[in-house]
């Protein structure tokens, strides 16, 4: 057995639970909502928060200052780099505590390329929509900002 693979028991027998009252659009739309969940707080628990508020704040002050700057486009420059500093840095501190929330979700994307592979789940709409790809990943997308915006999450 596959590393990405190990999980895959828990959920095929979740799956199949579900899967006695819930079409396939609906359980990629529960396992969405799970994933969106568990990837959102593992962030929000790796992830400085504090520090990331800081670092918006700064760069909004920078943009706000360069945006006002009425000056020659030269004298601008040491505004600029200091606002990419900013915006570099921030992508640094948040960069590890990504890539570890990300697991959960590789290996919930591994267990359902195989179980959903060959399935349309939606009965309308291009071909490459129909499959479980685009179901789960907007699906996926629109409960994470939504959880981002309701926990206030940097």
């Amino acid at each position: 057995m596959d590393f990405l693979d190990f999980p895959a028991p828990f959920f095929a027998a979740t799956d199949g639970l579900m899967a006695s009252g819930l079409p396939p659009v609906a359980r990629l739309g529960v396992w969405a909502l799970i994933a969106s969940m568990v990837t959102m707080e593992l962030y929000r628990l790796l992830s400085p928060q504090v520090r990331i508020a800081e670092l918006k704040q700064r760069f909004a002050e920078k943009k706000q200052a360069l945006d006002s700057f009425d000056g020659e486009f030269e004298d601008a420059w040491p505004m600029m780099r200091s606002m990419l500093g900013a915006a570099f840095l921030r992508v640094a501190i948040v960069l590890p505590g990504t890539l570890v929330a990300a697991l959960p979700l590789l290996l919930l994307l591994v267990w359902m390329y195989g179980a959903y592979q060959a399935e349309s789940v939606l009965p309308f709409g291009p071909e490459w929509m129909r499959g479980w790809e685009f179901s789960f990943i907007a699906a996926m997308i629109a409960f994470s900002l939504l959880y981002k915006h309701v926990r206030r999450i940097q």
